[in-house]
Order: structure tokens, then C-alpha cells, then sequence
């Protein structure tokens, strides 16, 4: 409100450091959690004063937090094959989900369903996962390391893969979830990301 920016606050205010790279923020039941990927942990912070309420360590190297009920998250994992299934009211971990391939990215949750990219570069799958059973599925993208999905208003999403400096091109995928089909794929200049 007074227009001034603080840095390290976390640590003026705890005497210690939050660690090393917040990846990704989810505001949630009154809470603020932090994925501090390189720490391998989440932190769950009080929203109102900012004070750390509980920690889940260890977690190989957390990424991105999806909200997908009142009480669970699920959390993607870089260089791992791996989902992590987040119990908010208790703050602990409840089971992890295994994919195929390891660098679970960027979660959407459309129609009951959570989508799951995979930035591995071997991998040309897009996981749907029901949240309420935590059963999960692939779907084949024919494109290889999908990192980004964004959902638009016909609800339909849109997913961004590709790694350049490996040699992957990089697309961008139109896709139906309610058919399972993709719409249409438009493929950049091989060195474009």
C-alpha cells in the first residue's frame, strides 16, 4: 500500500532463509504455499501475517501447485517422475503419483479433470488425472516435452512444448479434452522455445 519494496523479507521476519528458488505460490484456506524447488520443500505460510505455519520436506525438487479441492493440491516435480498429492488441512503428503517419464511441468484443471504437461524430452504425453480417485491416464500429443497448458474459453487447452537446446522443436497444440482429440498443431522454426 505504501508503494515499497522489501527484500528478504521472509528472512528479516524469521531469521532465517526460505531457501533457494520459489518456484511457484498458491494462495489457499488461508494460506500462502511456497514450492521451494532447489530446498526440496513446500512451506505453508499464514496469509495474514506471514509467519511459517508448517513445512513438507523432503520433496524432490517441487515445481508448480495446483489446487484441486478444498483439502488437496497436487504438486509437479522437476527432473522427477513424479506428482506429488498434497493434503492442505494437514499439511502433509498423502502419496505420490509416478509418471512414465520424469519434469512433470505446468497443471490445468478443466471439467473434473487435472492435465499434466511432461517437459521430459523423450516423452509425447499430455497425464489426465481424476482428482477425486487420483487414477491417472496418458494421452498421446505426438509432439514431444509439453511445459505449458492454458485453458481458453471454449474449454479447450492450449499446450506449449518443445526444448531447443536439446534438439526438440517446439509446437503449440489446439486440444479437445472432451473428444480426447487433438484440433490442430502448428509447429515453430526449429530455433524458436
Amino acid at each position: 500500500q505504501t508503494g515499497q519494496m522489501y527484500n528478504n523479507l521472509y528472512a528479516l521476519t524469521h531469521m532465517v532463509a526460505l531457501g533457494d528458488v520459489v518456484e511457484d505460490l498458491l494462495q489457499a484456506n488461508q494460506e500462502i504455499i511456497l514450492s521451494v524447488n532447489h530446498s526440496n520443500k513446500l512451506v505453508f505460510l499464514d496469509a495474514n501475517d506471514f509467519h511459517t505455519k508448517a513445512e513438507i520436506y523432503p520433496l524432490n525438487s517441487p515445481r508448480y501447485i495446483l489446487q484441486v479441492s478444498a483439502d488437496k493440491a497436487y504438486v509437479s516435480s522437476l527432473y522427477y517422475p513424479n506428482i506429488y498429492v498434497i493434503d492442505l488441512h494437514t499439511h502433509s503428503l498423502i502419496k505420490t503419483l509416478h509418471t512414465d517419464y520424469p519434469n512433470t511441468e505446468h497443471m490445468a484443471y478443466l471439467d473434473g479433470w487435472v492435465y499434466v504437461c511432461n517437459w521430459d524430452t523423450a516423452s509425447s504425453l499430455l497425464y489426465r488425472i481424476n482428482p477425486l480417485t487420483d487414477a491417472m491416464e496418458s494421452i498421446p500429443l505426438g509432439v514431444k516435452a509439453s511445459h505449458d497448458i492454458v485453458l481458453d474459453q471454449l474449454h479447450r487447452l492450449w499446450i506449449l512444448s518443445g526444448n531447443t537446446y536439446a534438439g526438440i522443436t517446439s509446437h503449440l497444440t489446439l486440444f479437445d479434452p472432451a473428444s480426447l482429440q487433438i484440433v490442430r498443431q502448428w509447429t515453430f522454426d526449429s530455433h524458436m522455445d
